[in-house]
């Protein structure tokens, strides 16, 4: 039997290569209609069918976006970023990506970052591409659309990149080098990936080197928080996604995420009763 092609590959998985599907498919969503939107990423559609949606892909369930009014599409991509419990660049390297952004050079900002990047755990590297090419993508149209890449990083700047237990004063006097690192990354995005194959393929595994012989990588907290879905889509659209370290990170409902510490253990207890009850 001849080997599959790349696009048949694709289709098979749903498109759903290496990140998690929400991420996929709302990127083709608005790929297929709603780059030349105005205000697309910026206008936030149904709160209540967002939430809906959100809950469907964290059961692992097949959601269909195709109908779905496209700032909705926007809005729950958006939401992903904004209630990951440790985001896209984790709280851990926060102040590295604070100090790599107040680098005059540029040149040596880009390289700082590309380094940075790479310190990331694997499932943290392949979102952050795929998002900041798309984000690039959806600049590319900004005379029909009205997103500028600032207003772009304003968005989901403070997404990507924050501190954990950070009082909103601290927030507002480090919110110009979060929103201009963020900027940078998308204007440097075929740079800082230059040596990836390509969106619709994840990267394998590597090692990540700091100094001289030493080893680290940061955990990732998007298999625990979104695992359970995602290991569903996995099996059903036959993806392989790469390895993770595990890391426990209480299940929440998405409105939960960041609360106080008291709250975390209901939301737990919630989903695992709305998933024995699916069973049943």
């Amino acid at each position: 039997m001849a080997a599959k092609g790349k696009k048949e590959k694709e289709e098979a998985q749903g498109g759903c290569t290496g990140v998690p599907c929400l991420v996929s498919d709302c990127i083709a969503q608005i790929r297929e209609r709603g780059l030349q939107e105005d205000g697309i990423l910026r206008v936030s559609g149904s709160a209540a069918q967002i939430k809906e949606l959100q809950m469907a892909y964290r059961k692992g369930k097949k959601s269909d976006l195709t109908n779905v009014y496209i700032h909705t599409v926007g809005g729950l991509l958006k939401n992903f970023f904004r209630d990951m419990p440790d985001p896209v660049l984790t709280f851990d390297m926060y102040d590295q990506f604070i100090k790599a952004a107040k680098i005059e050079n540029d040149e040596e900002k880009k390289n700082t970052i590309k380094n940075l990047i790479s310190q990331l755990p694997i499932e943290n590297q392949e979102l952050l591409h795929r998002i900041i090419i798309f984000v690039a993508e959806v600049n590319k149209y900004e005379e029909e659309n009205q997103m500028t890449l600032k207003n772009l990083a304003s968005m989901f700047g403070p997404t990507f990149l924050r501190k954990k237990d950070q009082d909103r004063a601290e927030m507002l006097q480090e919110m110009g080098e979060v929103i201009s690192i963020t900027q940078f990354m998308f204007e440097q995005c075929s740079a800082l990936f230059d040596d990836w194959p390509d969106e619709q393929n994840h990267h394998p595994e590597r090692k990540f080197i700091l100094g001289k012989g030493g080893q680290k990588k940061v955990k990732s907290a998007i298999k625990n928080w979104y695992g359970n879905a995602w290991e569903k889509e996995v099996k059903k659209r036959g993806t392989q996604r790469p390895k993770s370290p595990s890391q426990s990170v209480p299940d929440m409902e998405p409105h939960q995420i960041n609360h106080k510490e008291e709250g975390e253990g209901e939301g737990g207890a919630q989903e695992k009763k709305e998933e024995k009850e699916e069973k049943e």
